[in-house]
């Protein structure tokens, strides 16, 4: 229900948002509000994906100039990669994405996923966002080209 309203359902918030609380109809609901310090981190590390640096480059830019996770850990490319692709920064509100039923990290279908928009500030462009989303899928889309052209589809090595 709350998730399906655009509030929060709780856990730790992003990095670059701290909690909100606010009451609706007399009824104390949380939301993001962002955290101006962290902020300025999220935007480092996605204008330095935009500008073409892949996730191991952004982390010991990120490291090197001193840049710290929120629990004081340095960046990883797993950690990076979580925060480009997290909806949260362009303000939407998805939730109901993983299985937690399964041993594992397995994702339910998007069908399943219950996704409200702008109902967080913002701290990224949607522009910039999006970019940096298909570039992801084109390095993946290589990969498996490059995959596929050595071993065929079947996985059996060409000759």
């Amino acid at each position: 229900a709350n998730a399906e309203m655009g509030f929060w359902n709780g856990g730790t918030p992003p990095l670059g948002y701290r909690k909100k609380e606010v009451i609706v109809n007399g009824v104390k609901k949380s939301t993001y509000e962002i955290d101006e310090k962290e902020a300025l981190i999220v935007k480092r590390i996605f204008n330095l994906a935009y500008s073409g640096l892949g996730m191991k480059k952004t982390c010991a830019v990120l490291n090197s100039e001193g840049f710290r996770t929120r629990r004081g850990k340095i960046f990883t490319p797993s950690t990076v990669r979580g925060i480009l692709l997290n909806e949260a920064y362009i303000g939407n509100l998805v939730w109901n994405k993983q299985d937690k039923k399964t041993k594992g990290k397995k994702y339910k279908d998007k069908k399943e996923w219950i996704r409200r928009e702008n109902v967080f500030p913002k701290i990224i462009d949607r522009e910039i966002f999006y970019a940096i989303q298909e570039k992801f899928l084109m390095t993946i889309f290589h990969s498996i080209y490059m995959a596929t052209e050595k071993t065929g589809l079947n996985g059996e090595e060409i000759t």
